[in-house]
């Protein structure tokens, strides 16, 4: 119609008629443009926003955790607090394959199947972390968590070579001193269950010295008297817990220091 009338169209109403089409094509084109930006954005936003739930989720977990004694159960709110760790993270691994976030996702969901007992389900998880990233700048403490499933699943053999090759290693590259130090912990605690508790209190020890933490470092020393008294080394866990007084801060450990010093002098005659 428009082109079988235009000699009939005075000029001006021609062009008119011609601008308004082309600005309304343009106008459709931009929309298309800012259609297709936004839906990436709001994705982009969507995964960010749950995995960062994720996070929140896990350091609630994690800060519950560290509450608990050594053999308790997990508390009701660090349970609820992982398995919403979990959903995140598997909304992120299977509603945005493309995310950059996929290695985050599978390596907090590892370490929070990890805390749950289900050392199996951890376990896949890590393995393809490794197998799916394997440039993913978790890779190495990803080593430290598998050595620690294989330990829960029974294979305590092959966790003890592969984390004294990974402290080894930290020691020459002078690595990361927070995962040496969980390492040498996690050494410790197999040791511990294996009944050597001299080759423990090694462990331990070496924690204690890279350790920069100084309630990290109560807690080990408050250990390692415990475990010289069971191996009859009084003296030495003497030592040991006057030790803790002077590093840790924390009321609690202060307290069982003392306690435990006016023991072992009293069982010296020293008191």
């Amino acid at each position: 119609y428009f082109y079988q009338d235009y000699r009939k169209i005075p000029l001006d109403m021609y062009y008119l008629k011609r601008l308004v089409r082309t600005v309304s094509m343009r106008h459709s084109a931009i929309s298309l443009i800012f259609l297709i930006v936004g839906t990436l954005i709001l994705s982009g936003c969507a995964y960010f926003n749950t995995f960062y739930n994720a996070q929140n989720y896990f350091r609630t977990a994690e800060e519950e955790i560290a509450k608990k004694a050594t053999g308790e159960e997990l508390s009701k709110q660090a349970e609820e607090a992982l398995d919403k760790t979990i959903v995140n993270c598997n909304i992120v691994l299977e509603d945005f394959p493309e995310s950059k976030l996929r290695d985050d996702a599978l390596f907090l969901s590892a370490k929070s199947y990890y805390y749950r007992g289900e050392f199996s389900t951890a376990k896949k998880r890590l393995l393809r972390l490794k197998r799916e990233h394997p440039a993913s700048p978790f890779l190495e403490e990803a080593y430290l968590w598998l050595s620690r499933c294989k330990w829960k699943l029974g294979e305590t053999e092959a966790a003890q070579n592969d984390l004294q090759a990974l402290s080894e290693s930290l020691d020459k590259e002078r690595g990361n001193r927070v995962q040496h130090v969980q390492v040498a912990i996690t050494l410790g605690e197999i040791y511990i269950e294996l009944g050597d508790r001299s080759e423990a209190v090694v462990q331990l020890r070496k924690a204690v010295n890279l350790s920069k933490d100084s309630i990290l470092k109560g807690q080990l020393l408050l250990r390692s008297g415990e475990l010289l008294l069971q191996i009859n080394q009084p003296e030495k866990a003497l030592a040991t817990y006057q030790e803790a007084l002077k590093v840790s801060s924390e009321s609690d450990h202060l307290n069982t220091a003392n306690l435990e010093v006016v023991r072992i002098l009293r069982l010296l005659e020293k008191w």
